[in-house]
């Protein structure tokens, strides 16, 4: 039932993010490439390359991705957006530090609109939470991904990674916008 809800969830999501790329970055409709691509947990990774090389026979590709971070670390699509004029996006992170760095990452290159908010259900500003940089120098035994996450829920990044981690949670302001607006 709960991967069903999951499901339905995110075909709502891309329905409404390729109305949006196509909005944001005013290329034509007929050129529109979309893939679903699931986070780890709901795909294997085998699954998730190969969807991405079914995207890349199509002419031009226009995507969203959610969670950028820096745009390099544990990102699927760096080599694609990178190396390839024909992918086009939307690029969105809350974290201001990370989104320094995304945008540092793709400054060169042309075809990308990035945005400095989170999606929530509700808009308006939403506490966010994450750990900071430099989590891995204290702590060298966490994850590599470990810098990376972020939540609206503070015990989320807990049961992820332990209570050690706790005070070293920083909170932080985000704009937040729905998918319905």
């Amino acid at each position: 039932m709960k991967r069903n809800r999951v499901h339905l969830i995110l075909r709502l999501l891309f329905r409404y993010l390729k109305y949006v790329a196509a909005s944001a970055l005013r290329g034509p409709s007929s050129s529109f490439a979309l893939g679903v691509i699931f986070p780890d947990g709901l795909t294997d990774s085998n699954t998730l390359m190969e969807n991405l090389h079914a995207l890349d026979s199509r002419p031009e590709i226009v995507f969203i991705q959610v969670g950028s971070n820096d745009g390099i670390s544990g990102d699927p699509l760096h080599d694609r957006i990178s190396h390839s004029r024909k992918w086009r996006g939307v690029l969105v992170e809350p974290v201001p530090y990370l989104y320094e760095k995304l945008r540092n990452t793709y400054a060169n290159r042309n075809g990308l609109v990035f945005e400095n908010t989170a999606v929530s259900s509700r808009n308006g500003d939403s506490t966010f939470y994450h750990l900071p940089a430099e989590i891995r120098d204290r702590f060298p035994h966490l994850p590599e991904w470990s810098e990376q996450l972020g939540s609206f829920s503070r015990k989320h990044i807990e049961r992820q990674l332990g209570l050690e981690v706790t005070p070293f949670i920083q909170r932080t302001s985000v704009s937040s916008t729905t998918l319905s607006d």
